[in-house]
């Protein structure tokens, strides 16, 4: 939860610096998809909603908040 929580937050900052929202989506989207790798490894779950439920919903809402407190001056 920690590595999701942090995560999070340096892929929010690291949105704010791209050039374009999308490229943001696109660079938030193969973290995650990354993050859910790794936990599959370290964890043994496979299944796609345990990872949402135990840290990828915390891993979307810390990227989302990070970005737009950066995002707005």
């Amino acid at each position: 939860m920690a590595l999701h929580l942090v995560a999070g937050a340096a892929v929010g900052y690291a949105s704010f610096r791209l050039a374009s929202p999308l490229y943001s989506l696109v660079l938030a989207a193969a973290v995650a998809y990354g993050l859910k790798m790794l936990s599959s490894r370290i964890f043994n779950e496979k299944d796609a909603g345990w990872w949402f439920g135990n840290g990828g919903l915390i891993y979307v809402f810390v990227w989302l908040i990070t970005w737009i407190i950066f995002f707005n001056p």
